[in-house]
């Protein structure tokens, strides 16, 4: 548990579309290139937090963006979404071709205020945590969460794909809030729909959102298999 207040107000970026981290997930990542490598540096010697939002799609540019006057628009420093996840590193390797893998915990969600003036080849956010109290604790069982209707839907999918999987006793055992999350990153097939699921206000809008899913894919125009994923 953690307060709010706790947690930075400038952070460093990492836009990666698709990339869902939602409060207490895990997310992995591959770190490459040279500018992220410095991030994943730079946060370990600090707070060992990096915050993950998507890229707008091109199409998406306008409005809706950050603007980012001071870096351009270019294909390197595309707008970005205003909402997303700041993560805490949780695990560190590095190998010998100089790649780094992380993994990311949650923490809490974010609204971006501003980018700051470029001083480090990555890029630094100014952000606000102010609209996502519940972010710091939810508790592991809520009466607004069918988690058994979630299991059947999600089964009903995988049997319209021919797939399978196991779950043991994960469905028993786990948080709601952990099991709603795992679980997202199946029902995401787009990166509208990972902001979607993001940017739900609590965790019952991101079970409604993920239940409105899974019901649209077992009832595409031509049958669930008719509907694409990527």
């Amino acid at each position: 548990m953690f307060g709010l207040e706790e947690l930075p107000r400038e952070i460093p970026a990492f836009p990666l579309t698709r990339a869902l981290l939602l409060p207490k997930g895990q997310l992995y990542l591959n770190v490459f290139e040279p500018r992220y490598l410095e991030m994943v540096k730079h946060a370990r010697e600090g707070q060992g937090v990096i915050g993950m939002i998507q890229p707008l799609p091109a199409e998406g540019f306008g409005p809706g963006s950050i603007a980012l006057d001071n870096l351009g628009c270019g294909p390197d420093n595309p707008p970005l979404y205003k909402v997303g996840c700041l993560g805490m590193i949780s695990d560190y390797e590095s190998s010998d071709s100089g790649a780094t893998t992380i993994m990311l915990t949650g923490l809490s969600r974010f609204d971006v205020i501003e980018e700051l003036p470029q001083q480090h080849k990555y890029r630094v956010l100014s952000v606000s945590y102010d609209n996502y109290p519940d972010d710091c604790g939810a508790p592991p069982r809520s009466p607004d969460i069918d988690r058994y209707r979630l299991q059947d839907l999600l089964k009903r999918s995988l049997e319209a794909r021919n797939l399978s999987a196991e779950w043991g006793d994960f469905f028993d055992r786990a948080e709601d809030e952990v099991l709603i999350n795992e679980l997202a990153k199946y029902c995401v097939t787009s990166s509208g729909e990972t902001q979607a699921v993001l940017e739900a206000k609590n965790l019952k809008a991101r079970f409604d959102l993920m239940i409105s899913l899974l019901e649209f894919s077992l009832a595409g125009p031509s049958g669930p298999n008719d509907k694409h994923y990527h």
